[in-house]
């Protein structure tokens, strides 16, 4: 089909913790999947799902980024050294944290931007190839890039990040018409497919888990049903959330399960039969297959490769060059990643209940990779219905998604069909996954303010204490997509003449629940987000309110100064937040940039504040004037 200027391609990516996959749908007919991947045929059962494995090769074996890119996805030598598993360290926290347990092996942030442009680069290229090799106008076309991104990526400056190495990998610069966002969570998304595409149907007015496990990261979205059969849509009831569990917990089991085997049976491992062994084909059937009923077998056998065929050790379990499992030596595999995710299904129905005390659960649905697993279900089902079931959920039914490890990349696309459609989407209503507070001054009470930065402000006389927080949107707030909140309205002195007009406002974030929200940004709890600059020159004295200073008893009036205020609204995305100026009642834009941002990626290092917060808990305090 060919492309012309008129026609819309909506491309939906879900770049995994393991695997990356596409989704796409040309004016807005049904979607299709791309399945052919660069190296793909040869290794069949790794591309059953239509995924590429989010993995990238180096030269001579380099994992750190710093040598020339050899291949990507299934191009790259399974048997030898790679870069995989990065997803999470676009998170600096999780990076730091990382950092420090291997001081000698983790990797730097410089290396995680460069595995993440080139793996996005290498998939925008292919991509592009596929539609083109289609008979598409690439560049004309209307092109809308939509990703997503894990619930575990709470601040939007991680977002805005991501955002930042997705365009400098090419998407969004191909043509004029060319977009990017980051539209949805990777479990909200899951939720839009599972809602829409399922051939079960859910009601109105029920309430549905969904449940996104993949390789990862688990994400939870608690929702209830709106709309109708024909036109579903749904409500956020809680924050989406996720836990850092995902089926690389069990690989990397597998790993240890393996090594500790082989080395005390005296087996040289230098060659890494471990990390071998968890890239095989082999060992990917049988840790998909776990839990079915095909898969009840005394014994699961796995390849050792760097044993020969005839090598046999009853003692270690190793028979002919292959290593024997129980099936309780699966288990212990899955077991401690089932606790946990049981464990964060239970915390989610606990603030549910607290909050809708009345109401109860209906379904829960399984995505994504691990989501897919047969022995999951089974647990799950018999820890949270058969055994002990939540309050919240006792007349709960599991379920799986339809293409569970293609929910994400397909609820994507599908949203944005449906805005098209009825103009509205199928996520009506969501919640704050973080709250969002403005940096402030308020008058100084010395009762309430120890410690606190004081200032004087030039107009008034009075003291202030600076740097505290006015909360705008809390933790669990009702959000309404694509609509403008109130941030906060600024009134700003300026003397008559003076054109420089420039106004920073700092903006933080807490992952604090309501009731323990600081108040001060020296208090525990808070993160520098953004500075916003606000560039207002070209505004004329004429447009300011006229305002006077106070007259001393020899002035027949004050002297003159201009007030100029403003306000700062935003939209909240559901990864993103994007900021707007308005002043007297419009939006205030000029070509000059009068708005910009500066991201703060991990105010939580920052020196400084540390040092500050750490003369609070003295009681010092600092008396400083405005100039």
């Amino acid at each position: 089909m060919a492309l012309h200027d008129s026609d819309l391609l909506v491309v939906g990516i879900d770049l995994g913790m393991t695997r990356t996959g596409v989704a796409y749908s040309w004016n807005r007919r049904p979607f299709k999947i791309i399945q052919t991947w660069p190296g793909g045929p040869d290794r069949l059962p790794r591309a059953r799902d239509g995924k590429v494995p989010t993995t990238l090769m180096y030269k001579e074996g380099d994992t750190e980024g710093g040598g020339d890119l050899q291949q990507w996805g299934f191009g790259c030598d399974f048997n030898q050294p790679r870069v995989e598993w990065f997803k999470r360290y676009l998170d600096p926290q999780v990076l730091q944290a990382f950092q420090i347990a291997n001081p000698t092996e983790a990797y730097t942030s410089e290396a995680i931007a460069r595995f993440y442009k080139d793996f996005l680069a290498n998939l925008y290229d292919h991509l592009k190839w596929v539609i083109r090799s289609q008979d598409g106008n690439w560049r004309r076309a209307k092109v809308e890039f939509l990703f997503s991104v894990p619930s575990t990526f709470k601040s939007p400056a991680i977002s805005e990040k991501y955002l930042r190495y997705i365009e400098e990998a090419g998407f969004g610069r191909g043509g004029p018409n060319h977009t990017v966002e980051i539209s949805l969570t990777e479990p909200e998304a899951a939720a839009v497919y599972t809602v829409t595409e399922s051939a079960r149907g859910y009601q109105p007015n029920e309430i549905l888990i969904v449940v996104d496990s993949g390789g990862g990261t688990t994400d939870l979205c608690i929702f209830e049903m709106t709309g109708t059969l024909e036109q579903p849509s749904f409500n956020e009831m809680l924050p989406v959330n996720g836990i850092d569990i995902g089926s690389t917990n069990i690989d990397l089991a597998f790993q240890r399960l393996v090594l500790d085997r082989m080395q005390r049976a005296g087996l040289d491992v230098t060659d890494n039969p471990d990390w071998k062994m968890i890239n095989s084909d082999e060992y990917e059937v049988q840790k998909c297959n776990f839990g079915t009923p095909g898969s009840q077998t005394p014994y699961i056998s796995i390849r050792v490769p760097t044993l020969p065929d005839d090598y046999t050790n009853d003692a270690f379990g190793i028979s002919r060059g292959r290593m024997l499992f129980t099936s309780d030596d699966f288990k212990s595999l899955f077991d401690p990643q089932i606790i946990a995710i049981e464990s964060a299904i239970r915390a989610h129905l606990d603030t549910f209940g607290r909050i809708h005390s009345q109401k109860q659960v209906n379904h829960l649905v399984l995505c994504g990779g691990l989501g897919s697993s047969a022995y999951l279900r089974t647990e799950l089902s018999q820890r949270l219905i058969t055994g002990s079931p939540h309050d919240r959920a006792r007349r709960m039914e599991i379920l799986v998604s339809d293409d569970p490890q293609l929910a994400v990349m397909k609820g994507l696309v599908i949203d944005r069909l449906k805005k098209l459609e009825t103009g509205q989407p199928v996520l009506r209503i969501r919640r704050a996954r973080i709250s969002y507070g403005i940096l402030s001054a308020v008058p100084y009470d010395p009762k309430y303010h120890e410690g606190e930065e004081v200032v004087t402000d030039p107009v008034d006389g009075r003291q202030y204490a600076n740097n505290m927080i006015k909360w705008i949107i809390k933790k669990g707030d009702r959000i309404t997509p694509n609509k403008l909140i109130d941030l906060h309205k600024w009134t700003t002195a300026y003397n008559p003449g003076e054109t420089v007009r420039i106004k920073s406002d700092q903006i933080v974030i807490s992952h604090a629940e309501e009731y323990e929200l600081p108040e001060s940004l020296l208090d525990s709890g808070v993160e520098h987000l953004c500075e916003i600059t606000s560039d207002f020159s070209r505004v004329r004295d004429r447009e300011l309110k006229a305002a006077y200073k106070p007259r001393t008893w020899h002035q027949l009036r004050g002297e003159l100064y201009y007030l100029l205020e403003y306000d700062v609204k935003v939209l909240l995305g559901p990864a993103d937040i994007k900021f707007q100026l308005w002043f007297k009642g419009r939006r205030y834009e000029n070509e000059d940039q009068s708005l910009s941002l500066q991201w703060v990626e991990d105010s939580r290092s920052d020196a400084e504040l540390r040092q500050r917060r750490l003369r609070r808990i003295r009681g010092v305090h600092q008396m400083v004037n405005i100039q």
